[in-house]
């Protein structure tokens, strides 16, 4: 008998032409994904609003011919040291009585003795970076906003938490190529109904289904089983850089479709491809071996050694004797909780992504506030992701733990940098890129972790 690993290095090919087409092929499900999940920093993104304020039987929007109305009509509040009309409160007054503009005028609003109260008449929004958003479709500000950061909160957490497990579970019971088909098709399915969304309720419940549906589970092992032990890193690296170039994609598209119904209809239609192209994947061959599925293991070996400029004999009956390096005695999760070690890496890992999660998505939603436009700032916070790829050859020299270890520091330095920035150079956009290029490195050493594990 001889073990899978050993055949893969030694007569196989550790990385040949057809793991290279499969892991771009895993692109076409990756960078949809992305832009699905981080498209909630555009769709519930909250634009420039103030109240409606009805003047003879009608309500005036944000324009350049209203901003009389708006200064006389809306109180101002102090915000980051200056004065702007105040997005919640309007002067108390009988606007249903004035039928001119010039009437309005004539209040006096300088004695500071008029009352003040919340939006009567539902709000207006400035609609020159959106047509729409969650947020002005369903109002979801002032007195509502607690309820839209609860959406956000819940949308980006409690699916993954409780679908994730599941989803790796069946990984390893039904196998990774079917599961990924499963995925992605449900991502795509979730995807088109999040789009007829018709109140806040329903499109949390349908996003907290979504967003466990990452390809990334099946994935990484599906392609880590195919390749040797020296081009597993280069899965991770590959990997999270298609979530970078996802998140650029999302800013390209969201310039042009600036209403969040039609962007949300558009982005699914993006894993058709993959749906297409996954039946001429196969499927694992370590999952074939471990399930007793010798012949069609031993077909998948062939077929990766020949895109390798190898050739394994059909009668090279070895193939038919591989076995696994440890016997699989339990696909249960506690595994990882059973042994100290095993333990102790995973305490780890989820510290590590947990703390990632909340930076990274932090600062994606911060982006807004940055100088410059919101789509380019969208745009290279996603495309900076991808020099990272570069550190690959750093894995290949050093240590992985070294690296690993190197990426956190490098990260938590740059954070650590930012509280003690003046405020005048915070807003400037190579700011906002270095904040988020830290976050990401802190975000993506965490796949080398992954690879600590194989």
């Amino acid at each position: 008998m001889v073990e899978l690993e050993e055949v893969i290095v030694e007569r196989v090919g550790q990385f040949g032409r057809y793991q290279l087409i499969y892991l771009l092929l895993y692109g076409l499900a990756a960078m949809p994904y992305s832009m699905i999940i981080m498209s909630l920093v555009i769709v519930f993104d909250t634009p420039d609003h103030v109240c409606k304020i009805p003047l003879n039987g009608s309500t005036w929007a944000l324009s350049n011919e209203s901003s009389i109305i708006k200064a006389n009509s809306i109180p101002t509040v102090t915000k980051d040291g200056k004065q702007v009309p105040s997005s919640c409160q309007m002067y108390n007054l009988d606007y249903s009585n004035m039928t001119l503009m010039e009437e309005l005028l004539d209040v006096n609003f300088s004695s500071g003795h008029l009352e003040k109260l919340a939006c009567q008449h539902g709000w207006t929004y400035d609609d020159s970076l959106y047509q729409s958003t969650m947020t002005s479709s369903w109002n979801l500000v002032c007195d509502k906003l607690p309820l839209k950061n609860l959406v956000e909160a819940l949308s980006l957490s409690l699916g993954s938490v409780i679908g994730l497990p599941l989803i790796g579970w069946l990984t390893d019971r039904y196998g990774r190529k079917k599961m990924s088909f499963a995925v992605v098709l449900l991502l795509g399915i979730f995807g088109e109904i999040l789009a007829f969304s018709n109140g806040v309720v329903m499109f949390a419940i349908v996003r907290i289904l979504l967003t466990p549906l990452s390809p990334y589970t099946p994935g990484f092992p599906h392609l880590m089983e195919m390749v040797g032990p020296r081009y597993r890193p280069l899965i991770g690296v590959v990997m999270e850089m298609y979530w970078g170039l996802g998140y650029s994609l999302l800013a390209l598209v969201a310039y042009f479709i600036r209403d969040w119904r039609l962007l949300s209809y558009v982005m699914p239609t993006f894993v058709v491809p993959f749906l297409v192209c996954i039946w001429f994947m196969p499927e694992s061959p370590r999952w074939l071996y471990s399930k007793g599925y010798q012949k069609e293991g031993a077909a998948v070996l062939r077929k990766l050694a020949k895109g390798s400029g190898r050739e394994l004999k059909d009668d090279d009956s070895y193939l038919c004797d591989v076995t696994l390096e440890e016997e699989v005695k339990s696909e249960s999760a506690l595994e990882l909780i059973k042994n100290l070690t095993m333990l102790r890496w995973t305490l780890v890992m989820c510290y590590n992504w947990f703390t990632a999660a909340c930076i990274y998505n932090g600062l994606s939603f911060y982006l807004r506030e940055f100088a410059g436009n919101l789509y380019v700032n969208h745009f290279l916070g996603g495309i900076i992701e991808v020099p990272a790829c570069l550190t690959f050859w750093g894995l290949m020299r050093f240590s992985r733990r070294y690296t690993f270890a190197g990426a956190e520091i490098f990260a938590g330095l740059v954070l650590l940098i930012l509280p003690f920035i003046p405020d005048e150079y915070l807003e400037n956009i190579g700011v906002a890129l270095a904040s988020h290029h830290g976050a990401f490195w802190y975000n993506w050493n965490l796949d080398f972790g992954i690879c600590l594990f194989f």
